[in-house]
C-alpha cells in the first residue's frame, strides 16, 4: 500500500516512486554539485598553464631590413640588415608573475571550500526541511484516519440516541480541520521536494523523499572552541585570499613597468664581399609609465577585500555565538516537549476518552484534547528537526576549519 508521500508524488508529478536520499547521500551529492565541479575543472585547466611560466618575461625581437644599394661605381645590388634583440626587465617580474598565479590558484581553492560548504549546508537544510514535512504529513494522515474512525463511532452513537446531532457535526468538523491541515502539509512537502531536487541538481520534475532517521552530531562543548578560528572559516578565508591576490597582482604590475634593458646584435651587408656586425644595447626607463593605472585599481580592491574579510570574520563570530545558543535552546525545547508537554497532553486525551466512555464528560472535551495532542506532537516534530539541523549546521561549519573534524556523526 502506498504511503502519503508516494501518493502525492504519483498524483502531482506522475512518478510512482520518488527518489529516496539519505542524509549522507545528500552531502555526497553536494560535493559533486556542478558548481563545485566547475571550480575544480577551472583549477585543473589553469594548472599546466601556470606551470609553464617562463623565467624570461619578454619575447626576443627579430628584424630583417631588405634594401637596394645605389652606388656611383657601378656596384648597385641587393642589400639587407638583420638584427636580434632580447629585452630584460630590471625587476623580479618572473617571480612576481609566478606569485600572482599562485595567489590566484589559492583564490580558487578558497572559493571551492566556500562553495562546497555552502552547497553542503543548502543540501542539508533542504533534506531536513523535507524530512520534517514527511513526518508532519505522516502524523496528520494518522490523525485523519483516527478522526474518521471517531466520526463513524459518533454517527452510530447518534443513531442510537447516545449522542446528539451537534456532537456529530462537531466530530465531522474536527476531522475536516485535520484534512485541511493535511492538504496544507502536502503543499509544503511538494515545495520542499522541489527545493531538495534543486539543491542536488536533479531535474525540476524529480520527486524526492528522504531516507533514514534524523542524524545527530557530537560537537565541542566549549564556546571558545567555536569562535577562536572564525577568521579561518571559508567565507572569510576566501576574502583574505582575494586581498592577497590583489596585492600580488599590484606587485606584478609594478614589476612589469620597471626599467627594461635589451641586448642584441645586428648584421649589415655593405657589399657583395663586405658586411658589418654590431652589438646592440638598449635601455627603456620607466619615467612616465610605471604601471600606476593598473596598480591603483588592484590596491583599491585589495583594501576593500581586507575590510570585507574583517567584517565577515566579525559576522561569523556572531553567527557561531548565535548557533551555540540555538543548539542549547532547541535542545531544551525538545526535552520539555518529550518529557513534559506531550506526555501530559497524551494522558489528558486518554483520560478524557475514558471519561466519555463513562458518561462523565462531553465529546467536545475529548476532541479538544485530541486537537491539543496533535498540535503538541507536530510541535515536537518541528522542534526535533530544528535541533538536529542546528547541530548539523554547526558540525559542518566547524569541520570546515578542523574544529569538529575528529568528532563522529551518530544516529
Amino acid at each position: 500500500m502506498r504511503g502519503p508521500i508516494e501518493l502525492l508524488s504519483w498524483v502531482v508529478l506522475g512518478q510512482a516512486t520518488p527518489l529516496a536520499v539519505t542524509f549522507e547521500e545528500a552531502l555526497l551529492r553536494a560535493d559533486q554539485h556542478p558548481e563545485v565541479q566547475a571550480i575544480v575543472a577551472a583549477a585543473k585547466a589553469r594548472d599546466p598553464i601556470d606551470g609553464s611560466l617562463s623565467a624570461l618575461t619578454h619575447n626576443p625581437n627579430f628584424t630583417v631590413g631588405p634594401g637596394w644599394r645605389i652606388s656611383t661605381v657601378n656596384d648597385d645590388g641587393l642589400d639587407f640588415q638583420v638584427s636580434f634583440q632580447l629585452p630584460f626587465v630590471l625587476s623580479d617580474l618572473a617571480d612576481a608573475r609566478k606569485a600572482s598565479a599562485e595567489a590566484e590558484r589559492a583564490v580558487l581553492g578558497a572559493e571551492q571550500a566556500a562553495v562546497l560548504l555552502e552547497r553542503r549546508l543548502l543540501s542539508a537544510r533542504s533534506w531536513f526541511e523535507l524530512k520534517e514535512r514527511e513526518i508532519e504529513l505522516e502524523g496528520l494522515s494518522r490523525a485523519e484516519a483516527l478522526g474518521q474512525r471517531t466520526t463513524a463511532l459518533v454517527e452510530r452513537a447518534a443513531e442510537a440516541g447516545l449522542l446528539t446531532q451537534v456532537d456529530l457535526h462537531e466530530a465531522r468538523a474536527h476531522t475536516d480541520e485535520i484534512v485541511l491541515e493535511r492538504l496544507d502539509a502536502e503543499g509544503r512537502l511538494f515545495e520542499c521536494s522541489l527545493h531538495l531536487a534543486a539543491a542536488l541538481a536533479e531535474p525540476p520534475d524529480r520527486a524526492m523523499r528522504t531516507s533514514g532517521p534524523l542524524p545527530r552530531f557530537e560537537l565541542p562543548t566549549e564556546r571558545d572552541q567555536w569562535v577562536e578560528n572564525t577568521a579561518a572559516l571559508p567565507s572569510t578565508a576566501l576574502l583574505r585570499e582575494r586581498a592577497r591576490a590583489m596585492a600580488s597582482f599590484s606587485v606584478e604590475q609594478e614589476s612589469e613597468a620597471a626599467d627594461t634593458f635589451s641586448a642584441g646584435a645586428q648584421l649589415q651587408r655593405e657589399s657583395p664581399t663586405e658586411g658589418i656586425a654590431f652589438l646592440m644595447f638598449g635601455w627603456s626607463p620607466s619615467w612616465f609609465n610605471d604601471g600606476a593605472r593598473h596598480r591603483a585599481g588592484a590596491v583599491e580592491r585589495k583594501v576593500r577585500a581586507e575590510e570585507a574579510a574583517e567584517r565577515e570574520a566579525r559576522e561569523n563570530r556572531r553567527f557561531l555565538v548565535e548557533l551555540f545558543h540555538e543548539i542549547e535552546h532547541t535542545q531544551e525545547i525538545v526535552e520539555h516537549l518529550e518529557t513534559v508537554m506531550v506526555p501530559s497532553l497524551r494522558a489528558t486525551h486518554e483520560g478524557r476518552a475514558r471519561q466519555l466512555s463513562l458518561g462523565e464528560t462531553s465529546l467536545l472535551a475529548v476532541l479538544d484534547a485530541e486537537r491539543r495532542l496533535l498540535a503538541g506532537e507536530l510541535r515536537l516534530v518541528r522542534a526535533q528537526t530544528a535541533a538536529a539541523w542546528a547541530r548539523a549546521r554547526a558540525f559542518h561549519v566547524l569541520s570546515s576549519v578542523g574544529i569538529a573534524s575528529n568528532t563522529k556523526e551518530h544516529r
